[in-house]
């Protein structure tokens, strides 16, 4: 089934009904009647609902259209989406809409692909619960999470579990909270399977629907400190060295 507004080039298509729920005015083609038929038959052109694609979503949304419920998300199978939502009448009655919001939801996954796709491990978690809200595949491969990695929301994950000092991590997180952000920070890291390593990035903290939320850019630098480890543990060699020689050197530079 196509989508009416297609077919007729509305952004916007409206019932009204009567407190009897019989159909005083429409958009041309858009319901017959606002009886449950007519609505469950409107929304076999939609494969989702708030991205639920479970039957019991489908008895939802037509539940929560035709109700006094909030309104609904909805994507048809040719990626356009329909915000569907119910406003009482001047008449008693009601008013059910199917606002074209396609554009809009482009726009929005346009960011969340980015964080996806990110080049770099990239996570975002609650300050107060430390909560991970999201991880791109990055991050996961990083700390060896599995594929039951539940993204979205991940109440069983949580970011004590991925670092060795837990003292270190209270400091950047007052850190943040002190200055709204941290860069280069280096600490040891804790994968799920166990294997630590180091791992430096940067860090910002942003408020969003009245959750304080840390976002976080990583980059594994184990090589880097091993590098370092072994470049200081040659130079300590090197001092040892001099101070066991039985005579005597200057060093000079080139004045």
């Amino acid at each position: 089934m196509t989508d009416q507004a297609a077919q007729n080039g509305g952004d916007t298509l409206f019932a009204e009904c009567d407190p009897d729920g019989r159909l005083l005015a429409s958009s041309a083609g858009f319901l017959a009647s606002a009886d449950d038929a007519a609505v469950a038959a409107y929304l076999e052109q939609f494969v989702a609902f708030d991205g639920d694609a479970s039957p019991e979503a489908r008895a939802e949304a037509t539940r929560r259209w035709r109700g006094d419920g909030p309104a609904v998300e909805a994507c048809a199978a040719d990626g356009s989406w329909r915000l569907l939502s119910a406003h009482p009448s001047a008449t008693g009655g009601r008013c059910l809409l199917a606002i074209d919001i396609t554009h809009a939801k482009s726009r929005e996954a346009l960011p969340q692909a980015i964080w996806r796709e990110h080049p770099l491990p990239v996570w975002l978690r609650a300050t107060h619960t430390g909560e991970l809200v999201f991880a791109n595949q990055r991050a996961l491969r990083l700390f060896e999470v599995g594929d039951d990695y539940p993204t979205g929301a991940p109440d069983e994950w949580h970011v004590s579990e991925f670092f060795v000092d837990q003292d270190e991590s209270r400091a950047v997180l007052q850190a943040l909270k002190d200055n709204g952000r941290v860069e280069n920070t280096v600490r040891r890291a804790r994968s799920a399977r166990g294997r630590e390593f180091w791992i430096s990035g940067a860090a910002t903290l942003f408020r969003h629907e009245g959750r304080t939320l840390v976002v976080s850019v990583i980059q594994d630098v184990t090589t880097l400190q091993e590098h370092a480890r072994e470049t200081r543990r040659g130079l300590d060699l090197v001092q040892d060295a001099l101070r066991a020689l039985v005579g005597g050197f200057a060093l000079f530079d080139g004045e």
